[in-house]
C-alpha cells in the first residue's frame, strides 16, 4: 500500500536554520524591521532627530492641542517645503497615522467637529454639541 502526502503544491514553509517559519511570519517580520529601520533613520542627512521620534512628538502636540486633522495637514504640507528635500517627514496625517500604526504604536479615535473647532477628549468626550459653533455630534435623523 502506497502512502500519499496529505499536502499538494508548494509548500508555504520555510525551514531555516533554527526550525520552520511559515512565510506570514516571515513577511511581518521582515516588514517590521524594515518600517523600525526606516523610522530610526535621521529626518534628513546631517539632522539628530529621527523621523519616529519627530513623529512621536508631533502626534503628541496634535492630541495636546487639539489639533484637526485638517490643520496637521495644512502644517505638514507647509514643513513639507522648508525642509530639505531629502527629508522623511510624512507628507500628511494619512501617511503619519500608517508609519504610526505599522510601528504598533496605539492609535485611538476621537470625534472631532466637522468645522474642526474642537475635539471630543478628556473632559468633552460626553458632549452632545460642539463649544465653539454649537452644532450638534451626531446628524439628526
Amino acid at each position: 500500500m502506497r502512502s500519499c502526502p496529505v499536502d499538494v503544491g508548494p509548500s508555504s514553509y520555510y525551514y531555516g536554520g533554527s526550525g520552520l517559519y511559515d512565510y506570514d511570519e516571515l513577511e511581518l517580520a521582515d516588514r517590521f524591521s524594515n518600517v523600525v529601520h526606516t523610522a530610526d533613520q535621521p529626518l534628513w542627512n546631517g539632522c539628530t532627530q529621527s523621523q519616529s521620534g519627530v513623529v512621536a512628538e508631533l502626534v503628541n502636540i496634535k492630541t495636546d492641542g487639539y489639533i484637526s486633522k485638517r490643520i496637521y495637514d495644512r502644517l505638514s504640507q507647509w514643513a513639507n517645503r522648508i525642509l530639505p528635500s531629502d527629508h522623511t517627514l510624512p507628507g500628511d496625517y494619512y501617511n503619519m497615522k500608517k508609519l504610526v500604526k505599522d510601528l504598533g504604536l496605539p492609535v485611538k479615535k476621537n470625534h472631532v467637529c466637522k468645522n474642526g473647532c474642537m475635539l471630543y477628549w478628556k473632559d468633552d468626550v460626553d458632549l452632545e454639541y460642539y463649544k465653539f459653533c454649537g452644532d450638534g455630534r451626531y446628524k439628526s435623523s
